[in-house]
């Protein structure tokens, strides 16, 4: 097991809360303090996986464990899972580039304690936050 590694391909990095090393494979764990299983917490366990890939090590899944459910999600990383997350990847790339405007808006009360809210330095618009990249 290794706990909080710092992983880096080209410019992407990523640090899930551990790496457990089985037999044959890797799997990323990602702990979490949420209620409900989530879809953001998967594709970032997907992330880890793979960034582990380039990485040269062999992940056939990622691992999510909600402390509050007591329950380990399991999260397949196949070719697909593979393919989505570089589309994703190039889907982001070409909005920091400015080929394409993307506007983002979240209610105030998830905005107010985010720690990257001085970095991100969103509008606020009534109930909502409006950052446009």
């Amino acid at each position: 097991m290794i706990k909080k590694p710092f992983l880096r391909y080209r410019d992407l990095t990523g640090q899930p809360d551990y790496i457990l090393a089985f037999y044959h494979y890797f799997s990323p764990l990602d702990i979490k303090a949420g209620e409900k299983v989530r879809l953001d917490h998967k594709m970032q366990v997907i992330f880890y996986s793979y960034l582990m890939e380039r990485k040269g090590m062999l992940v056939k899944e990622g691992l999510i464990y909600y402390v509050k459910l007591k329950r380990i999600v399991r999260v397949k990383y196949t070719n697909q899972e593979r393919r989505y997350i570089e589309s994703v990847i190039n889907k982001i790339r070409g909005t920091e580039s400015g080929r394409r405007k993307e506007r983002i808006v979240q209610p105030a009360k998830k905005c107010i304690n985010c720690g990257f809210l001085p970095y991100c330095n969103p509008l606020r618009q009534g109930s909502l936050y409006v950052r446009e990249i």
